[in-house]
């Protein structure tokens, strides 16, 4: 019963570290050095994930991004005002999603899927053990 716990454990922080070493590290950056500016939208891309495409000015420098606003992306319109989330003296680093509440999201998502991921195979080889061990030889 402890090697079930030991392989768990081991999974589940390989998952969480492969996971959160995807968009974390960006959120991060994002969190600790962030500027705000007001861009435009370029134009909604509904039929990739609801990613909007937008445009921003830090510096006298323009500056495009994708991203998501984690809401209906129809209700964005060409040329349409909206904040732009940006890493201070990296504004090619940028998001449309306030930091803190998507550094929040992005950890909880990873902290589950890294605990519930692991048990599902796990669960199913405890069963198939237990069935073979019932059945008679």
């Amino acid at each position: 019963m402890r090697s079930i716990g030991l392989i768990w454990l081991g999974v589940a922080v390989a998952i969480s570290v492969g996971l959160g070493s995807l968009d974390v590290p960006r959120l991060v950056q994002l969190y600790r050095h962030q500027g705000i500016a007001s861009g435009t939208v370029e134009r909604p891309n509904c039929e990739n994930h609801g990613t909007i495409l937008y445009a921003f000015v830090v510096n006298d420098m323009r500056y495009t991004g994708r991203g998501l606003d984690g809401g209906d992306c129809r209700r964005f319109h060409p040329g349409e005002s909206i904040t732009v989330y940006y890493v201070q003296g990296k504004p090619e680093i940028s998001s449309l999603r306030e930091p803190g509440a998507a550094l929040i999201e992005e950890l909880v998502a990873v902290v589950l899927a890294g605990a519930l991921l692991p048990a599902l195979p796990i669960f199913a080889w405890r069963r198939k053990l237990r069935r073979a061990s019932a059945s008679p030889q």
